[in-house]
């Protein structure tokens, strides 16, 4: 929470620094998914990803970002 707090004062300070990097979308969000596969095992779900033919194999982005956005969406999905 306090990384979170201290991300959103450096992007108001304009201080955030964004990294653009290429990077795989599948491997970013199977890994994510990953993280949750104990918690959801425990809890009975079934936490699957599945992927439209036309989702790019690489994108540029920014990995650590973007995987802080998808933990917190899943963890507050399977919450």
């Amino acid at each position: 929470l306090i990384d979170d707090i201290l991300d959103l004062s450096k992007v108001e300070a304009g201080g955030l620094v964004i990294e653009m990097i290429d990077l795989s979308l599948s491997e970013l969000m199977d890994d994510s998914v990953s993280m949750f596969s104990n918690k959801t095992a425990g809890k009975g779900i079934a936490l699957t990803v599945e992927y439209e033919a036309n989702i790019p194999s690489r994108i540029r982005s920014d990995p650590s970002r973007l995987r802080q956005v998808l933990v917190n969406i899943i963890g507050n999905a399977v919450k």
